[in-house]
């Protein structure tokens, strides 16, 4: 229900982010294509992050999480430019299309200003790091500053239902987000 009253309330143009562990992912993706649509379906992404590991373990560890992204139409918010990464060396790439390499001459490619990220983020957890709150489910400002600055627009209203330690609220704040 309360799915259903966050697509009631989103603006056209708005978007939802749900953070879960891979052990429910897929159950909350059917879900989500019930309320949203599957046709409005983003992206998966895989936010990975490091942690200490066990001798004994059976298994491999895990570390990672599942972000599902849905929008509310297909007209959604996406702001590239402020979310681009850096180029590994600094410099663009070369292509590596398939057939061998093809050097990229287009501006917006050459000019340096870095590369969407790709649907993995390896964005580590402070564990006693400045923003640590002592809260058992504290997301990384790096992380939710990616979120809230891809999907709005400054002015905009951001909605974290579960508020937790507030990282969303301060995510927003700082990218001049209205919470």
């Amino acid at each position: 229900i309360r799915l259903l009253e966050m697509h009631r309330v989103l603006k056209d143009t708005g978007s939802i982010y749900l953070h879960c562990d891979p052990t429910m992912s897929h159950y909350l993706k059917i879900v989500l294509d019930c309320v949203f649509g599957e046709t409005n379906f983003r992206n998966e992404i895989v936010w990975c992050y490091y942690g200490p590991g066990s001798p004994h373990m059976k298994q491999f560890n895990r570390k990672h999480d599942i972000i599902l992204w849905y929008s509310k139409s297909t007209a959604w918010v996406f702001n590239k430019n402020d979310i681009r990464l850096p180029y590994k060396d600094g410099r663009p790439h070369t292509g590596g299309f398939k057939g061998g390499d093809v050097q990229i001459t287009d501006e917006r490619y050459t000019k340096g200003a870095g590369k969407i990220p790709e649907t993995w983020w390896n964005i580590a957890i402070a564990a006693r790091g400045k923003e640590f709150t002592g809260y058992p489910t504290q997301k990384p400002l790096a992380l939710l500053e990616r979120i809230v600055g891809a999907s709005s627009n400054e002015g905009d209203v951001v909605l974290d239902p579960f508020c937790g330690c507030a990282t969303t609220c301060i995510a927003a704040e700082k990218l001049k987000r209205q919470w």
